[in-house]
């Protein structure tokens, strides 16, 4: 059977402190509950380490909103996927 994927792709939306309480409140809405897919929340890559202290895999899932074709150099702004990777994200949208 397919596994379903709901993805919250936040935009420019919350710091830190309130993205990491709405993932807190994800994840207290689905604890417990039995799912036929994952939950996966793309935070602003400033709130990516307080949301990554909620969102563990079990029940949320925690991605990025964007990351760069390069693994590091003079690209100003840009994040490399082994950076997401670092701050917990497991996923990336693209």
């Amino acid at each position: 059977m397919r596994r379903y994927l709901v993805a919250g792709n936040w935009k420019l939306n919350m710091g830190p402190a309130a993205g990491r309480e709405l993932a807190q409140g994800v994840a207290d809405l689905l604890n417990g509950r039995e799912l036929k897919g994952d939950v996966l929340v793309c935070p602003p890559y400033v709130s990516l380490p307080a949301v990554a202290e909620v969102a563990k895999g079990d029940p949320v899932l925690l991605g990025a909103q964007n990351c760069a074709d390069q693994a590091g150099g003079a690209y100003t702004g840009e994040v490399s996927a082994e950076m997401l990777k670092e701050a917990g994200c497991q996923y990336v949208i693209v």
